[in-house]
């Protein structure tokens, strides 16, 4: 009886625990934001478990990349994040999907040519084992 009521009290004790608990939006927000702070580092191996082996890329430009190459132009300065601003971001999850949206302000080097200019975006978060994972990323250049 007493294990039972010790068992009781520590449930309700921990209640306020489990509702401090990152909801998956904001696993996704954090997700994201590790994302950025290694694109702007060019920390590639920091990256590596944030992005889907099957990822798909789309620059703005249109060029299309897989996890590779996009691992790959990170690496070898051929893009070169300097700032990534995001703005107005919106996530909505669907189970172990999530579809996050919103603008960002960007200053890069691509090819050691700089450029400034704002985005909209949608990218597209799966969810697993080892935590929300980027799989696909849609970026329009704002006029």
């Amino acid at each position: 009886m007493v294990a039972v009521m010790k068992r009781a009290l520590l449930a309700v004790l921990l209640l306020p625990v489990a509702a401090l608990a990152q909801t998956p939006g904001e696993d996704i927000r954090a997700a994201d934001a590790k994302r950025i702070a290694a694109l702007v580092q060019g920390d590639v191996a920091a990256l590596i478990p944030l992005l889907a082996e099957d990822l798909t890329y789309t620059h703005t430009n249109g060029l299309v990349e897989n996890r590779e190459q996009f691992l790959a132009a990170v690496s070898s300065g051929k893009i070169d994040y300097e700032v990534v601003e995001p703005s107005d971001v919106q996530v909505r999850v669907y189970g172990n999907t999530a579809v996050m949206t919103g603008r960002a302000d960007m200053k890069i080097k691509a090819q050691g040519n700089p450029m400034a200019f704002a985005i909209r975006f949608t990218s597209v978060w799966t969810g697993g084992e080892g935590g929300w994972r980027l799989a696909a990323w849609q970026s329009t250049r704002l006029p």
